[in-house]
């Protein structure tokens, strides 16, 4: 019997494990000390945009190299938590027997400081008001938009077989940025994942 107790002991901490990795995303992001060992490449893009160095992570589909085939681009933000899921079943989803999506490219857009870069600044107007209306462009979620409409998605189409087909996925805060951006550049993305 007391053998039994510690087998089911041990197995709900390992559910218990496991439902925390996927429904905590920073205990996520924390397992992950650098790229995911695949078939992925690291990217450091010194940004003018945001003034500082950025890193990009991409995904190729396990064909990439053996075909001429071009394919669309997922973009997930929260690169640094969510990139080794996304590509993971963005494989398994296109995999052979399975075919249920195109196979894709998968890029992630890695955090440097997340609530600065995915939060709208709206201008004061004076200094009790706020223009609820406008959105810097040269802050916040405005330059961040900037940075991947004029840095981040011009590296990608130029050094990488693109289908003309982008998806933007984003989780929480990365939700709603998503939402911002679909609503201010609504060309950019032909699709938003917004995740919770």
């Amino acid at each position: 019997m007391k053998d039994g107790t510690k087998t089911n002991g041990y197995f709900h901490s390992l559910v218990i494990s496991i439902i925390l990795l996927f429904a905590v995303p920073g205990l996520a992001s924390a397992q992950i000390d650098s790229l995911p060992a695949r078939n992925d490449t690291a990217i450091l893009i010194k940004s003018k945009i945001m003034p500082e160095s950025r890193t990009l992570w991409v995904h190729l589909p396990p064909d990439y190299n053996t075909t001429t085939n071009s394919y669309p681009v997922l973009y997930v933000l929260d690169g640094d938590s969510h990139f080794q899921q996304a590509s993971t079943a963005a494989d398994f989803l296109a995999g052979y027997d399975r075919d249920r999506i195109p196979a894709m490219i998968v890029v992630g857009i890695t955090n440097v400081d997340r609530g600065r870069d995915l939060t709208p600044i709206h201008p004061q107007l004076s200094s009790s008001e706020t223009d609820s209306v406008t959105v810097l462009k040269t802050s916040g979620a405005g330059r961040f938009l900037r940075y991947i409409d004029e840095e981040v998605i011009p590296y990608v189409d130029l050094h990488y077989r693109v289908a003309p087909y982008r998806i933007l996925m984003g989780h929480s805060l990365a939700g709603l940025f998503a939402l911002y951006v679909k609503e201010t550049k609504p060309d950019l993305f032909h699709a938003i994942v917004k995740v919770r």
